[in-house]
């Protein structure tokens, strides 16, 4: 198969346009995108269950309290993963009108914002950080988004006429990726694991390890073995978007419409 790397907008667009048959990206986007009148696209997979993140910030930045008055980094202004933050400040005596929320544009421009010191603190996956560990940055605290009910699970977006047509190769992928991930959590394959870690990301085995244990072996969710959407965590992801103002109110009918398991053996 053939990969390219594109934005959220003009990506779900490729993918209802027929340019791209499958997209990887965060669940909410699919969402988002159905919402405001896109049409011919589903979500069909779940890659990606529970979204570790670390609150990252300059060398020397010791707590919540030293914020107040700074700027913080985020992808989006409107995104779970801003809401999660704020939570988080909150809980340690930051009210959000204590500090400034600057949009990036996406996690590689938040962790050079922040460690280029336009930017106190940022909100981050786990394995972006790990590549950058030592470019000025201290790691807060994990932040796992509320565990199950996670506001930045990813999944893979179809188009809708390229699985009825293709539905052997859709399936096909679907079945890789499982696959895949079955062997991540085989208890014989860690080395193989971690090795994959180091090379695909660029880290050091130190680090590689580090993350593949805190993703895999501490975290039996992160990457659902069967790739099917928990309807209980929809339902909270809808929550935070509307918390959020992603979405203008909880949309009404059933969630199921979102969906399209068709990959997964099932179908619409």
């Amino acid at each position: 198969m053939d990969t390219v790397s594109i934005g959220v907008s003009p990506g779900m667009q490729a993918v209802a346009s027929g340019s791209l048959n499958i997209m990887h990206n965060t669940c909410n986007a699919v969402i988002s995108f159905i919402e405001m009148g896109g049409g011919g696209v589903h979500l069909s997979l779940v890659s990606m269950g529970i979204h570790p993140g670390v609150v990252v910030g300059q060398k020397g930045l010791k707590s919540a309290a030293e914020l107040k008055g700074k700027m913080v980094g985020t992808s989006s202004i409107k995104s779970g993963s801003t809401i999660l933050l704020r939570r988080l400040l909150k809980a340690r005596g930051l009210e959000p009108s204590a500090y400034d929320v600057r949009r990036g544009a996406g996690q590689r421009a938040d962790l050079q914002r922040t460690a280029g010191r336009r930017a106190r603190c940022g909100l981050a996956g786990a394995a972006a950080v790990a590549h950058r560990h030592d470019r000025g940055l201290s790691r807060d605290r994990h932040l796992q988004g509320g565990g199950r009910r996670n506001s930045r699970s990813c999944c893979f977006a179809t188009n809708d006429a390229w699985v009825k047509s293709n539905t052997a190769a859709a399936q096909g992928f679907a079945k890789a990726w499982l696959a895949g991930v079955a062997w991540l959590y085989d208890p014989r394959n860690p080395r193989g694991g971690r090795e994959a870690a180091a090379d695909e990301l660029k880290l050091t085995p130190e680090i590689a390890a580090a993350t593949y244990d805190a993703l895999i072996v501490k975290s039996a969710d992160t990457y659902p073995r069967d790739g099917r959407v928990d309807l209980d965590v929809l339902r909270a992801m809808i929550d935070i978007m509307v918390e959020g103002e992603e979405l203008p109110a909880r949309p009404q009918g059933d969630i199921g419409r979102y969906l399209d398991d068709t990959m997964l053996g099932g179908g619409k």
